[in-house]
């Protein structure tokens, strides 16, 4: 039977492992840190595709594509990462609400997923584009595959109708595990597909040359590094285990209960 330290586990008021008062001040400033980078991305991207792509609009195919670009850097990379903080930041609320805001997240981040990978299929067809035949678009295929896949095994797993919890433990690592690398396969996949669109548009033929340095080339490569940043702060507070978020009283009586009732079977 697991040994829990109920008196220790949540004595900083954070649960945050019983640590030092400076581990959640490290923890909320690296927190924060990611919040504002995550606002970079934002602007960037938006910036991007006003100024120097010329919009979104359904009316127009060119500017359907943009979706994409906006779609999949907001909902792969931005949302996704938030999700996974979900069970470090919000480690005072009950289990069962966590879940299903980061159920909630994850289906965000996969509606918007779909509608650029959408926008981008459409504009290829429209213009008589060959779909999938970059790098770019394969490893976009895959992340979409495997986080589908990982979303709905995710749900059936642990939300609804949910395994018996020893078969949660063992599943769970797995879903961390794979759950950081499609994080980090989505960002990689973005900064290629960000790459690609900044050749692909500053050409030296309607726009200046990417190479003499315009103002998009600078906005392309800002929101790239908001990017790694990001994706890096979020890796980071969620494998330290010491942020790991630790069990409420309720549910640490609830697991021991189990456990016992498992052990007398």
């Amino acid at each position: 039977m697991m040994d829990y330290d109920s008196s220790s586990a949540r004595q900083d008021g954070f649960g945050i492992g019983g640590g030092p008062i400076g581990s959640v001040t490290n923890f909320f400033a690296s927190f924060i840190l990611s919040q504002v980078f995550g606002l970079f991305i934002i602007v960037f991207v938006s910036v991007w595709i006003s100024r120097y792509l010329g919009g979104i609009s359904f009316a127009d195919s060119l500017l359907i594509f943009n979706f994409h670009p906006l779609f999949m850097t907001l909902g792969m990379v931005f949302i996704f990462g938030d999700a996974i903080l979900v069970y470090r930041v919000m480690r005072n609320e009950r289990k069962k609400i966590l879940k299903i805001l980061h159920a909630v997240l994850h289906g965000l981040a996969l509606g918007l997923a779909l509608l650029g990978s959408w926008s981008v299929w459409y504009y290829h067809s429209s213009k008589g584009i060959p779909n999938l035949y970059s790098l770019h678009s394969w490893l976009g295929l895959l992340t979409m595959g495997l986080f589908t896949s990982q979303y709905a095994l995710g749900f059936v797993s642990f939300l609804f109708p949910g395994l018996a919890p020893g078969y949660r433990r063992i599943v769970l690592p797995y879903h961390v595990y794979i759950g950081v690398t499609l994080f980090v396969l989505a960002a990689v996949t973005s900064l290629l597909g960000i790459t690609e669109k900044a050749f692909f548009s500053l050409d030296g033929k309607v726009n200046p040359r990417y190479a003499d340095k315009p103002g998009a080339a600078y906005v392309i490569n800002m929101l790239g590094l908001s990017i790694v940043i990001f994706v890096a702060i979020v890796v980071y507070l969620v494998t330290n285990n010491q942020y790991r978020r630790r069990p409420l009283p309720e549910e640490q009586a609830l697991q021991l209960q189990n456990e016992e009732t498992t052990s007398m079977n």
